[in-house]
């Protein structure tokens, strides 16, 4: 879930508070519309505090913004699309794997027996 407005507020405020940085209309606007679009604000406030934890100098947008990455979604594969289904119900595709099997073994074949 994005932060709020609210939220990017209090993380701007503890940037200004801490570096004595002045954050005119634009620029304040600029951070918000960022922080709110892609901001995780639990994160964002631990990487802030050790960013101030650590650096004198002062933060950018970057040193501030951390994501929450995208839950995974395992998305199951209807059992008529496996390898396994094709290759007891579908001839055509049984003889192409076939062929293709057969010309790696032969490859492979080839190889071991030049060394």
């Amino acid at each position: 879930m994005p932060m709020t407005e609210q939220e990017a507020f209090q993380l701007i405020s503890l940037v200004s508070d801490t570096y004595n940085i002045e954050f005119h209309e634009s620029k304040y606007k600029a951070w918000v519309s960022i922080l709110t679009k892609d901001g995780d604000y639990k994160s964002s406030e631990k990487k802030l505090r050790n960013y101030i934890k650590q650096s004198k100098y002062k933060p950018t947008l970057a040193d501030v913004l951390a994501t929450k990455p995208k839950a995974f979604e395992i998305k199951e594969k209807p059992v008529e699309e496996t390898h396994q289904y094709k290759l007891e119900h579908d001839p055509a595709y049984k003889k192409e794997y076939e062929a293709v099997r057969d010309k790696a073994r032969t490859f492979i074949k080839e190889l071991r027996h030049n060394d």
